[in-house]
This record gives C-alpha cells, sequence and structure tokens, in this order.
C-alpha cells in the first residue's frame, strides 16, 4: 500500500467510521479553538492579564502568524484536493477545492505551542503538556471533521513546529527575547 492510500484509509477510518454523535460538537469546538482570530483573541487576552509576560506573548503570536503566512503559499502551490470531495465523506465544515495541504489549524496551533515551549521555563511542564494535547485535538478535529487528511495534519505539525524553530533563533539573533529567558538559558549552557 502506498503512502497516499494509507492517508485515504486513515482519513476514512476517522472521519466515517470512528464518528458517532456525541462527539460532533465537541470536535467543533475543538477545531474552532484552531482558528487564527481566536487564537489572536486568547493572545490578547493573555497579553492584557499577564503584563510580565508580553514580550513572551508577541513572540508566541509573531510564531503563529509566521507560519500562517508560511503555509498560504505552500498550500497554493501543492493544491492538493481536500478529502470532502469524496462521495463517502460527510465535512462537517463547507471547505472543498484544492487547498488541503498543509492543515494551517495545525499548523499555526503547533507553531504557538512550540514557541511555549522554547519561551516559557521548564517548571510549566503541566501548562505545557495540556497545550500539546490541545494542539493534537485539533489536528485530529480536522481529520474528524472531513476537511483533511493525517497527512495535511502531520505536514501542519512539522511546519508549525519548524516555522516556531525558525522564528526563535531569529528572535534570539535579533535580541528579542525576553531578558529572564536569556538568564535562564544562559544559566542552564554555564551548568553543562
Amino acid at each position: 500500500m502506498d503512502l497516499l492510500q494509507w492517508d485515504r484509509n486513515i482519513f476514512r477510518a476517522i472521519h466515517h467510521d470512528l464518528r458517532v454523535a456525541w462527539l460532533d460538537p465537541v470536535m467543533i469546538l475543538t477545531t474552532s479553538t484552531g482558528l487564527g482570530q481566536v487564537q489572536a483573541l486568547g493572545l490578547l487576552v493573555a497579553y492584557w492579564r499577564l503584563p510580565q509576560w508580553r514580550r513572551h506573548v508577541l513572540l508566541i503570536g509573531l510564531g503563529g502568524i509566521v507560519a500562517g503566512i508560511v503555509r498560504l503559499p505552500m498550500m497554493r502551490a501543492l493544491g492538493r484536493m481536500r478529502p470532502s470531495n469524496f462521495d463517502f465523506a460527510r465535512p462537517m465544515e463547507s471547505v472543498f477545492g484544492n487547498s488541503s495541504f498543509p492543515s494551517g489549524h495545525t499548523t499555526t496551533t503547533f507553531a504557538i505551542v512550540a514557541m511555549v515551549a522554547l519561551l516559557i521555563p521548564s517548571e510549566y511542564r503541566l501548562l505545557k503538556a495540556g497545550l500539546v494535547l490541545w494542539a493534537c485535538l485539533v489536528g485530529f478535529s480536522r481529520i474528524y471533521l472531513g476537511v483533511h487528511y493525517p497527512l495535511d495534519v502531520l505536514g501542519g505539525m512539522g511546519l508549525g513546529v519548524g516555522i516556531s524553530g525558525v522564528t526563535y533563533l531569529v528572535a534570539d539573533r535579533m535580541g528579542w527575547l525576553p531578558e529572564d529567558h536569556r538568564q535562564i538559558e544562559n544559566a542552564r549552557t554555564d551548568a553543562v
């Protein structure tokens, strides 16, 4: 079995075979948290409510924005048909056409989570684990709702994490990292 056939089979198993009525509203709510405007609102609230973390929040938002921007020309260039076009698909969103790879919801969500992982101190492990779970659920919801293949979600995960890594390195090079973060990183380097 080739990779694309595997992708279609996994899509069908999640979207068609595992679908149950009580989970539909949960997946709709979960997927809505992957929308850029919802994520921007969450970051805006964090910016105002956590003044000591404002620079962190700005960099986290930057990672999400850059990942979302990079995704757009990739999606247009690759032109992968969405699985919602299948006869057996019952998509829960009106999204058709050839804009499937990579998943935008997954890309920005993983970009945000990766930036949090890079910027927030290690004592916030529970927060980081919760955010990783959230990002995975957003990706899963895109398949469940019938608008993305598993490879679209995996591509979004990789792109989001990769773009955040590059954004972090550029921010470090430009001196944009929060001062407390630099002190933590310098202490870790000195300990090694």
